[in-house]
């Protein structure tokens, strides 16, 4: 097998730039295709860098950035996966780092031809997301804000010995999965644009629970939503990295396992679960408003990023906004919010899922309108054959 790869200097005064061939097996020369640098540049006001090269139409390569040029991994220190998703879309491609020349450092730059392209890397579903969402910020595991177990009332202290156990019984259960999970957290962060501002449109939640994270970002104006996961374990000690740093295909997890996990099963209506267990976290700067955001509007757009994933249950494929079948045209409980369903593995029934109007008082309802819809809306979830797949914790 041939490997080739094409290294260039950048600086910011474009002084020089070199590039050379690594070649390896008994590949014919008069087959060999030596990448050269077609152009490079720097935009003045955005700092941008930008190189060509020659390409196969439709190959996917992948873009390596250093500092030092040392011979090393690509996993390693030494060198920085920039892209490793870059479909070449004419026989000359370009590449753009977006910023890079804005402290005045000089960067190599390795194009490598990706043998597969078929399997994507958790860079490569980052990527896309950040079309959608902007770019990452930095998620923290002490940022995030511990959900309290109570038992008659009393908080359960969590210590390093008991973080991470199922309780038998608690006052208020998780949505799904372990319902009395001592330690789990909850955080929030707001988007961020390309020039480092506030995207108030944008939402990221982290959850830590199970010793790993899960995190949801979220477009309020698009609907564009993205699920990522890290199965490690988080303490708290380890940093996480943003796709424009090194190892992140290392700590995340690929978007096929990630979508495996079924997210849509349970993220039904909108991106976001409310109980009365997560609620009880609120927002440090309103403690009026929940710390998770309350969307749930039957016009609310929602849907999620990436091929892999399946749609919400009861939804067509590519629907921006929720799909209601004819015989619950006129449900009342479907005429301020998206259908939620609450399968048999929930812990919690239909009424205690928090979302707008009407169901924050619907397990107080007697009139016999509401309870007939209500049975619909159960009656139409049974009909989707929502199967479990979550678990987790210790029971003690």
């Amino acid at each position: 097998m041939q490997v080739r790869s094409l290294i260039c200097l950048a600086v910011v005064s474009l002084l020089a730039f070199s590039y050379f061939q690594i070649a390896s097996g008994d590949t014919p020369p008069e087959t060999r295709q030596d990448f050269a640098i077609t152009e490079i540049s720097i935009d003045p006001e955005s700092n941008d860098i930008t190189f060509s090269f020659p390409a196969k139409v439709g190959q996917t390569y992948a873009i390596d950035r250093s500092s030092t040029l040392r011979p090393a991994s690509l996993t390693s220190a030494g060198w920085l996966e920039m892209n490793d998703s870059l479909v070449a879309q004419s026989e000359i491609q370009s590449f753009t780092d977006p910023g890079a020349a804005a402290d005045h450092s000089k960067f190599f730059y390795r194009v490598r031809v990706k043998e597969d392209g078929s399997a994507r890397t958790a860079l490569t579903y980052a990527r896309e997301c950040e079309e959608h969402l902007g770019p990452f910020p930095k998620f923290r595991y002490e940022d995030a804000i511990e959900i309290p177990i109570t038992q008659n009332g009393e908080r359960v202290i969590v210590t390093a010995e008991n973080i991470g156990r199922n309780l038998r019984s608690g006052d208020k259960p998780a949505a799904f999965g372990a319902p009395y999970q001592l330690g789990n957290r909850v955080g929030r962060y707001h988007g961020i644009k390309a020039d480092g501002s506030t995207n108030p449109d944008v939402t990221f939640v982290t959850f830590f629970r199970d010793g790993g994270l899960g995190v949801i970002g979220h477009n309020m104006k698009t609907g564009a939503t993205c699920f990522l996961s890290i199965k490690d374990e988080i303490s708290g000690g380890q940093d996480l990295p943003t796709p424009d740093e090194p190892d992140y295909n290392r700590s995340w997890q690929p978007p096929t396992v990630v979508a495996a996990d079924g997210c849509m099963k349970c993220h039904m209506a909108d991106p976001f679960l409310h109980s009365p267990w997560i609620d009880q976290v609120r927002d440090p700067k309103n403690p009026e408003l929940t710390l998770v955001p309350l969307i749930a509007d039957f016009d609310s757009p929602y849907f999620v990023i990436g091929k892999e994933f399946s749609p919400p249950p009861g939804r067509e494929p590519g629907a921006v906004r929720a799909t209601i079948p004819k015989h619950l045209e006129g449900n009342k409980c479907i005429e301020c919010h998206a259908p939620q369903c609450v399968p048999d593995f929930f812990n919690v029934k239909l009424d205690e899922l928090k979302m707008s109007a009407p169901f924050h008082t619907m397990e107080k309802e007697t009139r016999e309108r509401w309870i007939k819809d209500r049975d619909a809306i159960r009656a139409y979830c049974r009909s989707l054959n929502i199967e479990h797949s979550g678990g987790g914790g210790e029971e003690e």
